[in-house]
């Protein structure tokens, strides 16, 4: 595989050798940069397996870029360049993480060694942090330490069938996580739906897992419910802690069990399907305060996954940006500069990955080049939620209540008390609903 070399110098005929010299004596993909800057915008656009980095250039200094290459967290390796040996500046570089010095004028022996050095360095780098092919496949985006463990975790439980609770922050890619344990799982050729534990009250939370027998809350005709439409897949729950508590028992059997009766019916039947929960919230507390059974969080809690929040794994940034930017859902052609993505590195992205997707997008809009700058990343929680194809995080219509609410009414034809009863809610919670909503 041929491998992808950046020279930097700003003496173009220096420049102009050495790369001539790679390309042909070591057959290198060769790149040129011919100031510092140049070198940080390519760096950040594009992965090279060795910089070769004069020390002295315009616009930034060597030490600088140097500095930056290394806290991209690629595993780019760098050869410094100078005219003279500074044993300071060696050790400095060293230090920081180059690989070795070249003294001009080049001993091409000498580069040809560094060569090999930082290549095998790189060659080790790629080994050592590769990832499953089926990761790649659903678009992780990361290379940082934790993020990796959190990913094989995620691997080792897709080869289970039992439950998998998924702990994290709202936009922490929790959605990611419990679509790629079911590609790598034994359901994979399955169904994998979802449904918002917090988007529905107590009966009709039930109808929408097991489903309701014709004739019963005066339906016409029979409705499936998730368990049976998924029947071989994977049915992930999203913030589990929310399920109504009268519902909670019935998913328990069905955990247990894979045996589920619908609304209305009396025929005991079995489905399997792969439980995938996950939880933004304490989950110890929602226990303690009986928001969630003990026994189903006992259950669910088989294997547990902690997601990390993006302020600890910050070193993914410059990738997700690029993804963001370069992704199959973006024609972007624009670049960051290092400026911005230093301002992104030193904030703490209280919505995660989804905040940050929203701050570069709305950046992409504002800016009128084709460079993104520091005052275009507005650090805001207020700009619009992306859609959920592309950040893969739940987007929950404002008005679900209100239409569960109408949907209830309907089926008990205006029946208020018949109408709280179907919901689980007392009479007067529902005359409270009904003038918030102005529903007649």
């Amino acid at each position: 595989m041929l491998k992808k070399v950046l020279v930097v110098d700003d003496e173009k005929v220096l420049n102009d050798l050495l790369s001539g010299h790679l390309r042909n004596k070591e057959g290198c993909v060769v790149s040129n940069a011919y100031d510092g800057q140049e070198a940080i915008d390519m760096v950040n656009g594009e992965d090279f397996d060795v910089v070769i980095l004069d020390v002295f250039l315009q616009k930034k200094h060597g030490i600088d870029v140097l500095k930056h290459i290394i806290s991209l967290n690629k595993g780019t390796q760098v050869i410094m360049a100078s005219g003279y040996m500074d044993t300071a500046m060696v050790n400095e570089a060293l230090k920081i993480g180059a690989v070795g010095l070249l003294v001009k004028p080049f001993d091409m022996n000498k580069l040809k060694d560094l060569l090999l050095k930082a290549l095998t360095k790189r060659e080790n780098y790629i080994k050592d942090k590769k990832i499953p092919k089926t990761i790649l496949d659903v678009n992780f985006i990361g290379q940082s330490e934790i993020f990796k463990k959190t990913i094989v975790s995620a691997l080792a439980a897709a080869k289970l069938n039992s439950p998998v609770l998924l702990l994290g922050q709202i936009g922490s890619g929790r959605h990611s996580f419990a679509n790629f344990i079911h590609q790598n799982s034994n359901k994979k050729d399955g169904h994998f739906a979802e449904i918002n534990c917090s988007n529905f009250l107590n009966a009709l939370f039930e109808k929408k897992l097991f489903g309701c027998e014709q004739g019963t809350q005066d339906i016409a005709s029979e409705e499936i419910g998730l368990v049976d439409e998924v029947n071989g897949g994977t049915l992930f729950l999203h913030e589990i802690t929310d399920t109504p508590i009268e519902v909670q028992q019935k998913l328990l059997r069905f955990i247990e069990s894979g045996e589920f009766k619908k609304i209305g019916g009396s025929k005991i039947q079995k489905a399997s399907v792969r439980i995938i929960a996950s939880s933004s919230k304490n989950i110890d507390e929602a226990v303690d305060n009986r928001m969630l059974r003990g026994d189903l969080y006992y259950h669910l809690s088989t294997t547990t996954i902690d997601i990390p929040p993006l302020k600890d794994h910050k070193e993914d940034i410059p990738l997700l940006v690029e993804y963001f930017l370069r992704g199959k859902d973006s024609i972007s052609c624009k670049k960051v500069s290092n400026e911005a993505i230093q301002k992104l590195m030193a904030y703490d992205f209280p919505a995660n990955i989804l905040e940050l997707y929203n701050i570069i997008k709305n950046a992409e809009l504002i800016s009128a080049t084709d460079v993104i700058s520091e005052e275009h990343i507005i650090l805001t929680n207020n700009i619009e939620k992306p859609k959920e194809e592309i950040v893969n995080e739940e987007v929950i219509p404002v008005n679900i209540e209100k239409e569960q609410i109408e949907e209830a009414l309907k089926i008990n034809k205006g029946n208020k008390i018949k109408t709280a009863n179907s919901l689980g809610v007392p009479l007067k919670t529902l005359y409270i609903k009904l003038e918030e909503y102005k529903i007649t």
